[in-house]
């Protein structure tokens, strides 16, 4: 099983952090990606992959992110990255019928025609399950696609019914044969965190899957932040 942390910026001076770390402690990091614009995305991927990083995550906050354009810069600038493309049910909805499932296949489509390795993080997104959400669409999903598919898991829920659903619901996903990897919610209840972990190592008895965790950059404004107003779903 492999393991990975995937480093969320969620402020631009990235750069001191990255430097100050070792390769050998940068090996399995992977580095969630803010930029401008798609100079701007190049030039921080130039900089970070001569840090010797490779791994990268691409986050959809907008019904009209090019994710395939970005992916395939990043493809460009550094051909051996391994870059995961987040798509969330909540930013590519449709009031046609079934159309929000149609637009999601034909994303998958799309993500086979580009060269390099990359994958597909499927997530709904805060607020409210519509009809197609992260479980619905894999199980509504064939297994012709060849790009790989991965599921975000909160492990961190203070209320247990609310993390039984959160598990059974990570199970159901599992069940589909589809779920090539694990990304963790950030979170800072190191008990809720190992028990999950334990739970899963279960689960890979059935199962493969690797496991990424999350954390980001801890600056005292954000730290600050979610202290007094965390992000939903952030515990």
């Amino acid at each position: 099983m492999k393991l990975e942390i995937l480093l969320g910026f969620l402020a631009l001076s990235y750069i001191s952090t990255v430097q100050s770390l070792s390769m050998s402690k940068l090996r399995n990091v992977r580095i969630e990606l803010f930029f401008k614009d798609e100079a701007d995305l190049r030039s921080r991927i130039q900089f970070l992959s001569s840090k010797g990083i490779s791994a990268f995550n691409i986050v959809n906050k907008n019904n009209r992110d090019t994710l395939q354009e970005w992916l395939e810069v990043i493809h460009a600038v550094h051909p051996s990255s391994d870059v995961c493309v987040h798509y969330s049910a909540k930013y590519n909805k449709s009031r046609k019928k079934d159309g929000a499932f149609d637009l999601f296949k034909d994303f998958m489509k799309n993500m086979d025609k580009v060269e390099g390795k990359h994958d597909v993080l499927l997530i709904t997104g805060s607020g409210a399950k519509g009809q197609f959400n992260s479980l619905s669409g894999l199980q509504r999903i064939d297994s012709s696609y060849k790009t790989p598919v991965a599921v975000a898991f909160n492990p961190f829920f203070p209320n247990q019914d609310d993390l039984e659903i959160e598990r059974k619901r990570l199970t159901d996903k599992l069940a589909t044969n589809l779920v090539k990897k694990v990304y963790f919610q950030f979170g800072s209840d190191l008990v809720r965190l190992q028990d999950s972990l334990d739970w899963l190592a279960t689960l890979r008895s059935e199962y493969q899957f690797d496991i990424c965790g999350s954390i980001f950059l801890p600056t005292k404004k954000l730290i600050s932040q979610q202290k007094f107003r965390p992000w939903n779903g952030v515990f």
